[in-house]
């Protein structure tokens, strides 16, 4: 199956190109990648460059295209695609932003790139849609800052009230990581589902985050002990040399591996 927009942008050739590709690719979302060049409208070429970057810097999934509406796929991949919340144009993202917390592998083949009249006959509304398309991944952001300013609230309060960073920072972190886990099944990832919680899906996310503990333990008692630093302001920089590491860890090994086979123009 293949979805094309309607307002001219895409070829028969194209499509017939990617529906070929869908049929050999089992499990995997073909996307239609368009080339932005100076002849691409302003608006076009601005929107797609803040919308990758943002998109990979929230998922670590390198797609150069996201707001393509040319995409192939199986029946397999139907009932993920019906579960997925979304109108207009916001559902294109949302089902980006699922199908790489899921793990479906996407990839993208690179499609001629038609603007007719300075793609006058779109109908994308560039404040209401943005919103729209954004909405997704703000949500996910700020859950991710309340549940460190939760982390961190605890941790602090513990720290004055006990003294102890292993306990401080181990109470600290049960009540965010809990905090974030529902908040993200909740409302950020699964408002077009049911929301009920597998104790499969739990118990994994337990896992994660024990290692993540246990890390980020080390690393904070590692920066008291040996810098002599005030144990707040060790938390903040365990915080951010987690986050870089978790980062890199993702880009150099994860899914630079990995993602070569999820996203990448063929």
């Amino acid at each position: 199956m293949i979805t094309l927009d309607a307002d001219g942008q895409h070829s028969l050739q194209d499509a017939i190109y990617l529906l070929e590709k869908a049929a050999i690719s089992e499990d995997v979302l073909i996307l239609g990648s368009r080339e932005q060049s100076k002849d691409s409208p302003l608006r076009s070429r601005i929107g797609n460059y803040i919308t990758k970057k943002v998109f990979y810097f929230s998922t670590g999934v390198d797609i150069e295209d996201t707001q393509t509406g040319m995409r192939a796929f199986k029946k397999s991949l139907i009932p993920n695609l019906l579960e997925i919340k979304g109108e207009r144009y916001e559902y294109e993202m949302n089902m980006l932003l699922e199908f790489a917390k899921e793990g479906i592998k996407m990839k993208e083949y690179p499609i001629e790139t038609i603007y007719i009249n300075d793609n006058e006959e779109s109908h994308f509304d560039t404040v209401k849609d943005s919103i729209r398309i954004y909405s997704q991944i703000i949500k996910f952001c700020t859950s991710s800052l309340l549940s460190f300013g939760i982390d961190f609230l605890i941790y602090s309060i513990s720290l004055i009230m006990s003294g102890s960073i292993l306990f401080s920072n181990a109470f600290a972190r049960i009540i965010s990581l809990h905090f974030n886990f529902f908040i993200n099944k909740k409302f950020v990832f699964e408002e077009g589902k049911s929301g009920k919680i597998s104790s499969k899906e739990y118990f994994s996310y337990l896992g994660l985050a024990a290692f993540i503990f246990v890390m980020n333990t080390l690393i904070l008692r590692g920066i008291v002990e040996t810098f002599h630093i005030n144990a707040i302001i060790a938390k903040i920089l365990t915080e951010v040399i987690l986050f870089t590491l978790s980062y890199l860890v993702q880009k150099k090994l994860v899914f630079s591996r990995e993602n070569k086979k999820v996203a990448q123009i063929v």
